[in-house]
Parts: C-alpha cells; sequence; structure tokens
C-alpha cells in the first residue's frame, strides 16, 4: 500500500551560523534553526519519494535541490522516483538523488502538458 502525502513543510533557509566562522552542517545532523530541524522530522517520516516539480531553464529548482541538500541521512537508503516536464530535468535530479544515495526507481513518469490541458 502507498500512501501520499504532500509536504507543505517549509524547507530549510539560510541563516546565520551558530559558530561565527564555521558554516553549520545539516546533513551531518548540525540543525541550527527550528524549521530545519522541523524540514529533518518531516523528511524522515517518509518512506520514499515521489518528486513532482517543474522544470526551469531546462534544470530542477533551486528551492528543491536546497531542499534535498540541506539533509543527508534523511534520504539515504530510501526509494526515489521523479515526475517532471521534460526528460533532461529528470536526469538531472537523478544524479543528485544518487549523490544523496537514494534507491533510484527506474521508470518515473514524464508529465505532458498541450494547449489543450491550459486554462483560457
Amino acid at each position: 500500500m502507498i500512501s501520499l502525502r504532500t509536504s507543505t513543510a517549509r524547507g530549510p533557509r539560510r541563516g546565520s551560523t551558530a559558530v561565527p566562522g564555521r558554516v553549520a552542517q545539516p546533513a551531518l545532523g548540525q540543525c541550527e534553526h527550528e524549521h530545519t530541524r522541523r524540514w529533518s522530522r518531516t523528511a524522515s517520516g517518509y518512506d520514499g519519494s515521489l518528486l513532482v516539480f517543474p522544470q526551469y531553464s531546462w534544470g530542477h529548482p533551486a528551492v528543491l535541490k536546497n531542499a534535498l541538500g540541506f539533509l543527508y541521512a534523511e534520504w539515504r537508503d530510501k526509494p526515489a522516483s521523479v515526475a517532471s516536464c521534460g526528460n533532461r530535468v529528470a536526469a538531472q535530479l537523478r544524479r543528485v538523488l544518487q549523490g544523496l544515495h537514494m534507491h533510484i526507481i527506474d521508470q518515473n513518469l514524464k508529465l505532458v502538458v498541450t494547449d489543450e490541458d491550459k486554462d483560457e
């Protein structure tokens, strides 16, 4: 059984570091801000991820990369798949997910939007 959840949790934002001159590393569990700790708890609760996102200038949105890259242990060894409007952007994000040591599901969804699908 698959349970689909949409995350509305705010991902991490850039901010001050706890130690001047030293950057906290949330990927290593060094979460300085409460919003990052909340994001970590949210991501930890997922059994896997289906990432649905738009394509911006032939790439994935920076906010998605930031939300993924700010954590590591929360994603490691979990299954993931990608749904996007382009194969190129899906391939880019798959490389990011591989870097996070996620188990990539080979079959990705490709979203196609035609003129008939657009609102007038």
